[in-house]
């Protein structure tokens, strides 16, 4: 279960965009961030003003932060979606014009591959905004 309260501090926004727990009762959170981000007095996610960085946090049963990867880009980038299976962490995501996945290590939080692509029409548009979470 979601604690009431986070204690995130950012200079602009903050938004968290999806969850999930591992085998283990860890909590992964996807954010967009847009300005720099603290947790509990820790910057865990530093973006350019006006320009979003897509943020994951892994914490522990106890809620502390285990370690939290920002995703930045030229533009928009936020994070929708994050799954773990094993000790692998997928995250998924747009950025302007196009879409970004990635997998990182549940245990370091090390990104292991980054894939990025642009969208092809309109359409495609829709497809991806269609998978969002409400």
């Amino acid at each position: 279960m979601l604690p009431d309260v986070f204690p995130f501090a950012t200079t602009t926004s903050l938004s968290i965009r999806d969850t999930v727990y591992d085998a283990a009762g860890n909590l992964y959170l996807v954010a967009s961030s847009y300005g720099d981000s603290t947790y509990d007095g820790a910057t865990v996610a530093s973006a350019v003003s006006g320009q979003g960085a897509g943020l994951i946090i892994k914490f522990d049963r106890q809620m502390n932060v285990v370690w939290s990867h920002t995703y930045v880009g030229s533009g928009q980038m936020e994070l929708y979606g994050v799954s773990v299976v094993g000790n692998d962490v997928y995250v998924a995501g747009q950025l302007s014009g196009g879409w970004l996945a990635g997998k990182l290590t549940a245990d370091t939080g090390t990104p292991q591959w980054t894939r990025t692509g642009t969208l092809r029409s309109e359409e495609h548009t829709s497809e991806l905004q269609s998978l969002r979470p409400s």
